[in-house]
């Protein structure tokens, strides 16, 4: 298949090269055209593009259209609906997360009513509704960098994470996680279930404490000590991913043994 991945990120690129080693054809975007000449030398089709503009010819071809990147832009969202060429019906896929989701101290399943109305991220989730989108909702994204030639991206360790305060905030709130190579997963099972207009939620299984795991990481990756004795000030949440084990089997399900 012809599949078009808008980003070229630290989620997007990793992406990229799975569909590429399943004999798809892919195109990336980037914002720049530095950044297009850095991933054309890694073997992808790059073109530079920003979200909200007229789409380039090359793009009309997709069979697959998968919004990997970090824009909140709901304007740029939404002109980009509305350039939409009527004739054009990929799948669509949409990266969310699972922020939108209310702190309310329940279990969050695709169905839950709690969302927050005004999370830019819903929002757009709403503005691709027309496209017939699929939502992934992504919880925290973890997982190892990766370097490829020049172009350089760091891991995400949850051990790394409170490093500015070290103090865990809301130490009494579950850990909502999400390995890279199960968002992969997760998008890859729903090119190839064929699935549209469907909002499936991604994470791991377990939600231990976030003042219990986020030291207990920082200490296992060198030693640093977190602040866990702050105040809670919200209910938080755990997130359900029942529906996303119906067509995809996770590699790294268990939070505490997650690889980086």
């Amino acid at each position: 298949m012809n599949i078009f991945i808008i980003g070229s990120g630290w989620l997007a690129l990793p992406l990229a090269e799975h569909l590429n080693n399943r004999a798809h054809q892919i195109t990336v975007t980037t914002t720049s055209t530095e950044k297009s000449e850095r991933v054309n030398k890694l073997g992808f089709k790059a073109l530079v593009y920003q979200m909200g503009e007229l789409f380039p010819d090359d793009m009309l071809d997709a069979d697959v259209v998968v919004f990997a990147n970090t824009c909140k832009d709901v304007s740029a969202y939404r002109s980009t609906v509305k350039n939409w060429p009527r004739t054009f019906k990929p799948q669509v896929i949409y990266t969310s997360t699972t922020s939108v989701y209310q702190d309310n101290g329940q279990d969050h399943d695709e169905e839950s009513p709690s969302i927050n109305p005004e999370h830019p991220t819903y929002l757009i989730e709403q503005t691709l509704k027309p496209l017939k989108a699929n939502i992934i909702r992504l919880s925290g994204l973890v997982g190892p960098g990766f370097m490829r030639q020049d172009l350089i991206v760091n891991s995400r360790h949850p051990g790394r994470f409170f490093r500015k305060s070290l103090a865990v905030r809301n130490p009494k709130n579950q850990v909502n996680l999400v390995h890279r190579d199960d968002a992969i997963g997760v998008i890859i099972s729903v090119i190839d279930s064929q699935l549209n207009k469907q909002i499936i939620n991604a994470s791991a299984d377990n939600h231990p404490t976030k003042g219990e795991y986020y030291s207990y990481m920082a200490k296992q990756l060198d030693g640093t000590i977190l602040d866990t004795t702050q105040e809670t000030s919200t209910s938080g949440k755990t997130i359900n991913n029942l529906k996303s084990k119906t067509i995809y089997t996770y590699q790294h399900s268990d939070v505490w043994q997650m690889s980086f």
